[in-house]
């Protein structure tokens, strides 16, 4: 999937969204904003949400801690999960340049 993001000064992925206006709405109009692949990889470093009802390498809710994914869902991802509402996958971000209307 293809994404948009800001970068931490530590080189961490923020604020990930399938479409870059998504940005507008929860960072600093002077950010810059990355475009980047988010691809499923078990040894992912980031967690995000698959949902069945969306394309299969469409992610959401796409965080660098386990624990931010879970408090998205009132009695944690794991119930959702096993309600078959969706599932929690580990990702993996690819910088692939910066935003050209960033």
């Amino acid at each position: 999937m293809i994404g948009y993001a800001t970068k931490t000064e530590q080189g961490i992925y923020r604020n990930v969204y399938g479409h870059p206006l998504m940005l507008t709405t929860s960072v600093d109009r002077n950010a810059t904003i990355y475009k980047v692949e988010i691809t499923e990889c078990a040894e992912g470093p980031y967690w995000g949400w698959s949902d069945p009802k969306r394309p299969p390498d469409y992610y959401s809710m796409i965080f660098i801690h386990e624990m931010s994914l879970d408090i998205c869902f009132p009695c944690g991802y794991k119930a959702s999960q096993d309600l078959g509402h969706g599932r929690a996958v580990r990702l993996s971000i690819k910088e692939l340049g910066i935003y050209e209307n960033s």
